[in-house]
């Protein structure tokens, strides 16, 4: 997946996302004159010391050590007042290259 570009998707979520709206499914979502209020929350899921691959982000720590990871970009359509949450994708932060010092 990480070789492929992001834009090969595009199609894919706006099929989705024309569904999801044609069907109404949307509709109990739309604040603010019909507008879809969209949060992000990022989260890491993969973490080793030792495991690690080319696309892996990593840290380095003043000891020396480094820490590998895989983290992600979780969007999600969201309405005041609605305790149910609409996740549109998960999106792999691969290609960045920050190395942060701890």
């Amino acid at each position: 997946m990480d070789q492929v570009s992001a834009s090969a998707f595009f199609g894919v979520f706006d099929w989705v996302y024309q569904r999801l709206q044609q069907n109404g499914f949307l509709k109990s979502y739309e604040v603010l004159g019909h507008q879809l209020l969209v949060t992000l929350d990022g989260t890491q899921y993969f973490n080793s010391h030792r495991v690690h691959c080319e696309q892996c982000s990593h840290r380095s720590h003043a000891t020396g050590r480094v820490s590998y990871f895989h983290s992600a970009v979780l969007p999600a359509i969201v309405a005041p007042g609605k305790s149910e949450v609409m996740v549109s994708g998960i999106h792999h932060a691969s290609g960045w290259t920050r190395e942060t010092r701890l």
